[in-house]
């Protein structure tokens, strides 16, 4: 008897609306807390009393710093399962968001101290929420969907940035502790509603007695992927396919950064000589780019394969930074929309990348793995901040372009190199991807 569309829905939580609104809406103010800081540094740091340097090294740089401490405990806190730990580090962000109340509005430097101690915890929150969501979605997603349901979910990112508008009324009206007041108190209302609607991670325990009548009972229309074998995180990380994959990760992030920390300095400096608003509608066009990503990532990536959709965004960006490069100082209209065209780049990579990660690993050691990618990533933005100032000295910004487009394409040819078949079974993935695509074509022919 065929499935209904009831039946269907039980066996794919995340087909359900209100399922998808427990992953993407926790994740969209949390990412809006994390955005804010960097468009609004200086304002920020005016409110504060501090300089916008003191403002960028010690609250912006101390947040990358718990990656690494989120690494160390996402081993245990997996075990918690994913609404579980999706609430309670939640409730963390929100906690932490509201507690600048109790700081004074001018910071001293035991406040700003104490500051610096809570964007390191919302960090750590922040990365192991996102972990467990993410988790969640591999766990309860078909291989054939993976792609569309992380590019859905991930819209909470390009989302984000619509908040600024806002975000710039409160900072303006009620001061700089506005926005986390406020994305604090959204989180703290979310914090019931996800626990009771986000579906778990942690697969059941069989019991041995009924082990044959499950094998029996299951069958290849099974919409669920199976995890991979059980393997350590040790053994998973040496593997030369992860190993490539984070290193490519490495080189293009850090890359992009480069890129996105200095474009406004280009646009002010000659020939084009812009002020802050005119920057700041161009970067719309970066937004722009984010946003068409993600429905590029949700309409495609499942159906291409997801390792063959990463070998394409890889060299995209490589040809993106050459244009810029090119374009940078003698046609202001075509440079901005090859600008536009490595952030599309950019993000249809990063979505990919959460993708791969969530989906390429067992249980055991998801969560885990889904940390070293978010610690990669805050790795490669402290690396492009870090270096961006020294090679936009040395070499202005159409060198620096150029020297982003090779790190991309060292990046993009060391992923290549190493996407073979191994523990995380990208390739064996792929493959069903396609087979899934093409039963389901025929299907409806």
């Amino acid at each position: 008897m065929p499935a209904t569309s009831k039946d269907a829905s039980a066996a794919i939580p995340f087909s359900s609306p209100l399922v998808l609104l427990a992953a993407i809406l926790p994740k969209l103010f949390n990412n809006s807390t994390i955005r804010f800081l960097f468009p609004f540094a200086s304002f920020l740091a005016d409110d504060m009393g501090i300089s916008v340097g003191l403002f960028s090294i010690t609250v912006l740089i101390v947040g990358e710093l718990s990656s690494p401490i989120a690494l160390l405990l996402s081993k245990p806190a997996s075990k918690l399962g994913a609404p579980l730990l999706s609430s309670s580090t939640l409730l963390l962000g929100c906690l932490t968001n509201a507690g600048v109340l109790f700081l004074p509005d001018k910071l001293g430097t035991a406040s700003l101290v104490i500051l610096c101690l809570m964007r390191l915890v919302f960090g750590v929150s922040f990365n192991l929420m996102t972990s467990s969501i993410m988790s969640s979605i591999s766990a309860n997603t078909p291989i054939s969907s993976q792609g569309r349901t992380t590019g859905i979910v991930e819209i909470s990112w390009t989302l984000s940035a619509f908040t600024f508008a806002v975000i710039g009324w409160l900072i303006t009206s009620y001061g700089w502790k506005a926005p986390f007041v406020v994305n604090g108190v959204a989180m703290g209302m979310l914090v019931p509603y996800v626990y009771c609607l986000l579906p778990t991670d942690i697969e059941p325990e069989t019991n041995p007695n009924e082990a044959s009548d499950a094998s029996d009972a299951s069958d290849a229309s099974d919409p669920i992927v199976d995890s991979p074998p059980t393997t350590t995180f040790f053994a998973t990380i040496s593997q030369k396919d992860t190993i490539g994959f984070f290193t490519c990760m490495l080189f293009r992030d850090s890359a992009m950064f480069m890129i996105l920390t200095t474009y406004s300095i280009w646009l002010s400096a000659e020939p084009w000589e812009m002020d802050a608003g005119e920057s700041g509608t161009l970067s719309l066009v970066m937004a722009g780019g984010e946003l068409l990503s993600v429905f590029c990532m949700a309409l495609f990536s499942d159906r291409i394969g997801l390792t063959t959709n990463q070998i394409f965004v890889n060299y995209g960006g490589v040809l993106a930074c050459l244009g810029l490069a090119f374009f940078q100082s003698s046609n202001l209209v075509v440079a901005i929309g090859f600008l536009g065209l490595g952030a599309f780049f950019f993000e249809w990579a990063a979505l990919t990348s959460i993708a791969l990660t969530g989906g390429g690993y067992g249980i055991e050691v998801r969560i885990q793995m889904i940390s070293v990618m978010l610690m990669c990533m805050a790795v490669a933005r402290s690396v492009g901040a870090v270096a961006a100032d020294s090679v936009f000295k040395a070499l202005g910004f159409g060198g620096m372009c150029c020297v982003a487009a090779g790190m991309q394409f060292v990046g993009a040819s060391i992923f290549w190199a190493t996407r073979k078949e191994g523990g995380s079974g990208w390739e064996e993935r792929k493959a069903k991807v396609r087979g899934a695509g093409f039963e389901l074509l025929t299907t409806r022919v």
